[in-house]
């Protein structure tokens, strides 16, 4: 605002200057007689440049943190009746789903687990951290589809799966497991 006002005094000053100037009679001599020609023209030019530059920046930052985590954990117990059944259970792992929680109630005993994968077709590669019981198996999906693991569990094993990186928005894997006494 302040560069405001001297712009405006500045542009009165040159005004008054330029009426000054063209007010006094530019062709009169020291002793009063005129020397102007018998054709008097008379040229008034006024040329007032008048800039103005204003430059209001206004920065207004609003910075807003949301956190909203939302882990579902899919838990599910697996009764085997019989010691030569064969169970199948399926569940999802997508960006709200952090892990798929299996918990058998079976004998001890020699397992055969089959973990078979169904992908997006655009579906980025992703490593699953299998794990069944104490032992723990990387699982890339995306380079094969099956895992087949033979294993000796103990009673009531627990598997485990999980992503070793952040789950991919809008891609899920949907894995079902078999587990078949030997």
């Amino acid at each position: 605002m302040k560069r405001l006002h001297v712009v405006a005094i500045l542009a009165m000053l040159a005004a008054s200057f330029q009426l000054l100037v063209n007010c006094s009679k530019p062709l009169e001599s020291i002793d009063g007689q005129s020397q102007t020609p018998g054709v008097i023209v008379r040229v008034d030019t006024i040329v007032l440049t008048d800039t103005v530059i204003q430059t209001d920046t206004v920065v207004n930052t609003d910075t807003i943190i949301q956190t909203d985590t939302v882990v579902d954990v899919d838990t599910v117990y697996i009764e085997l009746p019989d010691s030569c059944a064969s169970q199948t259970q399926c569940a999802r792992l997508n960006c709200y789903r952090k892990e798929i929680v299996w918990m058998f109630e079976n004998p001890e005993g020699q397992f055969h687990l089959t973990f078979t994968a169904r992908l997006d077709k655009d579906q980025p590669p992703q490593t699953l951290l299998v794990k069944i019981n104490d032992q723990s198996y990387e699982w890339t999906p995306v380079d094969a589809r099956v895992l087949e693991v033979d294993t000796r569990l103990s009673a009531d094993a627990s598997v485990v799966i999980k992503p070793e990186n952040p789950q991919a928005f809008g891609h899920a894997i949907d894995i079902c497991v078999t587990l078949t006494a030997r």
